[in-house]
């Protein structure tokens, strides 16, 4: 078996998710599951149950110096130890080891571990185009190979090319089930909404009572339906103001209460979901759940989920007009909270959802 490709990587929820595409992919050419180094401790619980991932590490801060982090001490013994193979550096915010370096610090303890610059592909030495999604670019920069492999890739280039993917365990449904039912749950269908994002300040808002209309009209199109609202502990208090404002048995609060498992299988389990343009909203569309994504500042084409538009749908403030031909532009002019609750009603019926 040809070595385990090395993945280092540090994104958010929503980049680890779109990274699974190139994971796979890489797992293809290289006939070996990849070991991952990715920078926040959720990584290795949301990867869990991948075929094409074999270890997970985490980084976590980046910023903390290497003499006081035992975590990148025992990463660089690791790497060490590490049979030698091709490593693809994927970083969305490059941040240098030092202001007067060339290295970031993830490339920094790659050297540091004896893994020469011979046998990486850093994603930011290619060119991305400004409409380019981020799971294609990736799939390309998996494509090329280290000098120090040059035309060792045993196999070629996966066709059709993969798509981000997640798995949520047998014995992970059976207990979101088990759970849904102190919800009151009863096998009806659930609509699954992410109200709330973390980096709402730059994202923006969608206001209260555009969703407090839509959870409205969402019931009496499926009447027999129950909506439970998802979110983070901190999220909580304003899912809760949310659900009292709607005032129906039908509506139920599950922020805080949602680990990041229960969380996907509970998307495994969904009907469809509505979410703005965040980590959730990848997992479903990574998980086959029908989706609406509400766009906010950063540009669809670049990083929305990845499905068929009876899988996905976004929602932008645009409407009919055509939209700009860059992403700067977009991110100066479009404002998620000038998004119509109609359109949002209307794109919800186009998805067909899972039954």
């Amino acid at each position: 078996m040809s070595p385990s490709p090395l993945v280092v990587h540090h994104g958010a929820l929503g980049d680890t998710i779109q990274l699974t595409a190139m994971l796979q992919a890489l797992a293809d050419r290289w006939e070996a599951p990849c070991d991952l180094l990715a920078g926040p401790a959720s990584a290795p619980v949301l990867l869990a149950g991948l075929p094409c991932v074999r270890e997970v590490r985490f980084l976590g801060s980046r910023r903390r110096p290497y003499l006081l982090s035992p975590r990148q001490r025992r990463l660089v013994r690791w790497l060490r130890e590490r049979e030698p193979s091709p490593c693809y550096v994927v970083e969305r915010w490059r941040h240098r080891v030092a202001p007067w370096s060339r290295r970031t610090r993830l490339e920094w303890l790659l050297e540091r571990a004896g893994v020469p610059p011979e046998r990486w592909v850093v994603a930011a030495g290619e060119k991305r185009e400004p409409l380019e999604h981020g799971v294609d670019f990736q799939l390309r920069v998996a494509r090329i190979d280290p000098p120090a492999f040059a035309g060792a890739a045993p196999s070629g280039p996966p066709d059709p090319p993969p798509r981000p993917r997640l798995r949520a365990a047998p014995e992970e449904v059976d207990e979101c089930r088990e759970w849904l039912g102190g919800l009151g749950w009863r096998g009806e269908p659930l609509l699954l909404v992410q109200t709330e994002a973390r980096r709402s300040r730059k994202r923006g808002r969608w206001p209260r009572e555009r969703w407090r209309a839509l959870l409205q009209r969402l019931l009496e199109d499926l009447p027999e339906a129950l909506i439970v609202l998802m979110g983070s502990r901190e999220e909580a208090k304003r899912t809760r103001a949310l659900a009292a404002a709607v005032a129906d048995p039908r509506v139920r609060d599950a922020a805080g209460d949602l680990p990041l498992r229960r969380l996907l299988a509970l998307l495994s389990l969904g009907h469809s979901c509505v979410s703005l343009d965040t980590g959730p909203a990848q997992a479903a569309a990574a998980l086959g759940c029908p989706v609406v994504v509400l766009a906010g500042t950063a540009d669809p084409r670049r990083n929305a989920p990845l499905g068929p538009p009876d899988r996905v749908q976004v929602v932008t403030a645009y409407g009919d007009r055509p939209w700009p031909d860059s992403p700067v532009v977009w991110f100066a002019e479009h404002r998620m909270e000038e998004i119509p609750e109609e359109a949002v009603h209307a794109a919800w019926r186009r998805l067909a959802p899972r039954l």
